[in-house]
């Protein structure tokens, strides 16, 4: 399955005094659309962008300017300054293929300059390249917090995520270990983005504590070793990733996928209790580590 290119193409926002004569209190740009790449300029995860039909959609203001054009070309706007959504829709034989989209301010005059980067259009509760569900997006991408520095074995770098994805299986398992039950693991987040980041403080809080991950962080253990090369970066969600899962269940997005009545965050609520998500309630609250629910695995893209 084609894995997302998330800079494959890049829609330049060249702001330049494109209307004459100039009005002053007016900002004006040029949308150019074009290819950008390792492929050659043109192609997008094998699409040619000759054949794309691109709508560009600006908001703020109180205002909404749409236009549509077909292929690789410039658009013109004008709007009046301020802050201004900027969302770009790539569509190859009527399928939405690409997507990007910027919040910015957009100054009087034509010193302004921006650029969008597209990634891969997909829907939530549809299959991701990982084989998980699809269960968040984020248009504007939020970002995945990395660990550790280059040269450490278990070192990831920070980078700009817009879908979670979700195994379709519950695993079971503890939190951490009788032993270690009651051991602070001090630096794990909350937000959306931290999941990755807290899977491995964890495991390498209680290795370094000489632990054994797989006995003594069981759930944050199993997230981590599943799945094979390249879709083997998998996580425990934070508390409010799996709130995201908790909403797109109850939207119906994942029909009666989730059948449990607790599931494991790798958010720590204290030395003895981490965040779990009761279901029944769709409350979130702490929940003792050594008593094993249900988790699953997810991961950012």
């Amino acid at each position: 399955m084609k894995k997302p290119i998330f800079i494959a193409v890049c829609v330049v926002f060249a702001f330049i005094g494109c209307f004459s004569p100039w009005k002053g209190d007016e900002g004006t740009f040029t949308i150019s659309i074009g290819g950008g790449s390792p492929a050659g300029r043109g192609m997008w995860g094998g699409y040619n962008t000759d054949n794309f039909d691109h709508t560009v959609t600006v908001t703020g203001r109180g205002q909404t300017q749409t236009k549509t054009f077909h292929g690789e070309q410039s658009v013109n706007f004008s709007v009046t300054p301020g802050e201004y959504e900027i969302y770009v829709q790539g569509v190859n034989s009527g399928i939405l293929v690409a997507e990007g989209f910027v919040r910015r301010t957009i100054h009087a005059g034509s010193n302004n300059s921006i650029s969008i980067k597209m990634f891969e259009s997909l829907d939530i509760g549809g299959t991701s390249p990982g084989g998980g569900i699809i269960f968040y997006k984020s248009l504007e991408g939020f970002t995945v917090q990395g660990y550790g520095n280059p040269g450490d074995t278990n070192y990831f770098p920070s980078y700009t995520a817009h879908y979670l994805e979700v195994i379709s299986s519950d695993l079971s398992n503890i939190w951490a270990s009788t032993t270690y039950k009651d051991t602070d693991i001090p630096g794990t987040g909350t937000a959306i983005g931290t999941g990755r980041k807290n899977t491995q403080i964890i495991i390498d809080s209680i290795t370094g504590i000489g632990g054994n991950p797989y006995n003594d962080c069981p759930a944050a253990d199993r997230c981590n070793t599943y799945g094979t090369a390249p879709y083997n970066d998998w996580f425990l969600p934070s508390k409010d990733e799996l709130n995201e899962l908790y909403k797109a269940y109850k939207a119906g997005v994942l029909g009666l996928l989730i059948l449990q009545p607790i599931y494991w965050s790798s958010s720590q609520y204290d030395a003895s209790n981490a965040y779990c998500h009761y279901i029944s309630s769709g409350v979130q609250g702490p929940y003792p580590k050594d008593i094993a629910p249900n988790f699953r695995a997810i991961r950012a893209f």
